[in-house]
This record gives C-alpha cells, sequence and structure tokens, in this order.
C-alpha cells in the first residue's frame, strides 16, 4: 500500500502524517508524491507508524526487494 493509500483510506492529512513522522509536511509530501526519496530511519518510523500497512519495499523497493521474504516485515535469518 502507498503511502497516500493509507492516508486517504484512514482518512489523515499530511499534516497529520508529518506531524507523527517528525518531519515537515512539505517533506511528507515531496516523499508521498515521488519527489524525494525517503532514508532508511524514515521508512521504519512510516512501517511502525502503519502497522506495516505500508511495508518496506512499498516505500524503498530499491534497497529492500533482496532482503524481504514473503510479506512486510524483515525477519531474521530470512
Amino acid at each position: 500500500m502507498t503511502l497516500k493509500e493509507y492516508r486517504t483510506k484512514n482518512p489523515l492529512t499530511q499534516a497529520w502524517m508529518a506531524r507523527h513522522l517528525e518531519t515537515t509536511q512539505s517533506r511528507y509530501s515531496r516523499i508521498e508524491n515521488g519527489v524525494t526519496i525517503p532514508g532508511r530511519r524514515w521508512v521504519n518510523k512510516v512501517v511502525g507508524l502503519t502497522n506495516g500497512s505500508v511495508g518496506y519495499i512499498d516505500l524503498r523497493p530499491d534497497i529492500f526487494k533482496d532482503v524481504m521474504g514473503s510479506g512486510n516485515i524483515i525477519t531474521k535469518g530470512g
């Protein structure tokens, strides 16, 4: 699920998401719209905030596709 899908499904504002991810609404918007690529720490925050609804592979397939198992949770040794 994308950030936008999660946000609109729940329904939450960009400002609410940004506040809970400890960033600005402007930066959040750039990430949601694919203008800025989030770092690993930020990705971890999103996965935690969304309880895994938005997963690692959804946000950064370039770095997480090789370490993912069958779901959106990275497991030790898997």
